[in-house]
């Protein structure tokens, strides 16, 4: 079955990919509709070293933890994102997988620093977009697309978004599609 809505899945890009802003990575899809669709890379921090800390110092809000501040895309990359778990949420919290949301309300910020946000979460700054059809002819293949502009795609979960090092996430995301795709194989040769 062809998915029509990729909202709250996590995509793999294809092992041979060249561009550098996707190769091995992955991206969590938060917004997918008729208009086109909108991910978040969650497995690469910014190669300059930025962490909450700065990020909640500029803010004035004290902090010292070092937690890195993951480069979501090459998009407004001024905005902060918080992918996370749903022990914390407010009213702009979107849920979307398996105890996973992801909020744009500042105030989340302010708990982590006191202690009261979410038991696990990842800082993102930036974002993609894809206009319409654009990430539908991507994971197809469709022309002008070609086979390593393609993406492989399971739902997001808990131990997806937040277990592995970033270094580490795309295997982790492929490895699991991989199994889920065995599962299907053996399944039907049973059923």
């Amino acid at each position: 079955m062809i998915r029509t809505n990729l909202t709250g899945c996590l995509l793999a890009a294809h092992p041979k990919r060249t561009n550098p802003n996707f190769t091995k990575s992955v991206m969590l899809i938060v917004e997918h509709d008729k208009n086109g669709a909108v991910g978040h890379r969650i497995d690469q921090q910014f190669y300059n070293g930025l962490d909450l800390a700065t990020v909640m110092n500029n803010l004035s809000i004290p902090y010292s933890g070092n937690e890195p501040v993951y480069k979501g895309g090459t998009e407004g990359t001024n905005r902060l994102q918080v992918v996370h778990t749903l022990d914390w949420s407010n009213n702009r919290t979107q849920p979307l997988g398996d105890n996973v949301g992801i909020s744009y309300d500042a105030s989340i910020l302010k708990d982590i620093a006191e202690d009261k946000g979410p038991t696990r979460f990842r800082i993102l700054a930036g974002y993609t977009k894809w206009l319409h059809g654009h990430l539908e002819g991507e994971i197809g293949g469709i022309h002008p697309w070609k086979t390593e502009h393609t993406w492989s795609i399971v739902d997001a979960t808990e131990s997806l978004v937040f277990d592995s090092e970033d270094k580490d996430q795309w295997k982790s995301v492929i490895d699991c599609i991989s199994i889920q795709e065995i599962n299907k194989w053996f399944s039907h040769v049973q059923g």
